[in-house]
């Protein structure tokens, strides 16, 4: 998926919890922006990424630390099970420095996790188990159907018609849910 998509899983994922949570105000605002980043951070292991080019030269010198490293492959170490626990466990410590609320960390692992999530609906593995196994993993079938005529593959292709347009509408449509949600809370409870 395009570095855009994994933002928009994440910040949708991040105001779908926010809906189902309903934060303090600070939360509110700030969760879905924190999903969102952590959402790109999987592809710091790309060396024309957003996440990689997002803060200018000091990303792109921990890109270039990273592709370098065991597992610092495109879809290997950073795009497993292992990162999102490393990245829950990193932000837990940032949050500890920064006196943060807690549900930060949740909203950190969730962008990571939406990432690969997203990734696995492509037409290329990742690597989940690593550093366990290096064993390539598909998240979706690779079947075709055809409907009224037409060929419908079930992965997606990278920046593909799929990605542009029915991803990024359902995106849409989990952002518009959550935000009736929120806006239904605060009119039955009177609470912003």
């Amino acid at each position: 998926m395009m570095g855009v998509t994994h933002a928009e899983s994440g910040f949708a994922a991040g105001f779908a919890l926010v809906a189902v949570t309903h934060p303090a105000p600070l939360v509110a605002v700030s969760g879905p922006l924190i999903c969102a980043a952590f959402a790109l951070m999987p592809d710091l292991d790309h060396a024309s990424s957003k996440a990689t080019h997002s803060c200018g030269i000091p990303s792109e010198a921990l890109s270039w630390i990273i592709r370098r490293l065991p597992g610092g492959k495109h879809r290997w170490a950073l795009h497993s099970l292992t990162a999102v626990a490393v990245c829950a466990a990193v932000a837990a410590v940032i949050d500890a420095m920064i006196h943060g609320p807690w549900i930060w960390v949740v909203y950190a692992a969730l962008g990571w996790a939406m990432h690969i999530a997203g990734d696995l609906m492509t037409d290329r593995p990742v690597r989940l188990l690593w550093p366990f196994s290096d064993r390539p993993v598909w998240g979706l079938p690779g079947w075709h159907t055809k409907v009224l005529g037409v060929t419908l593959k079930v992965r997606l292709t990278t920046n593909g018609p799929v990605e542009r347009g029915a991803v990024r509408l359902w995106l849409a449509l989990i952002i518009a849910g959550s935000l009736l949600l929120i806006l239904r809370h605060i009119t039955m409870t009177g609470a912003v």
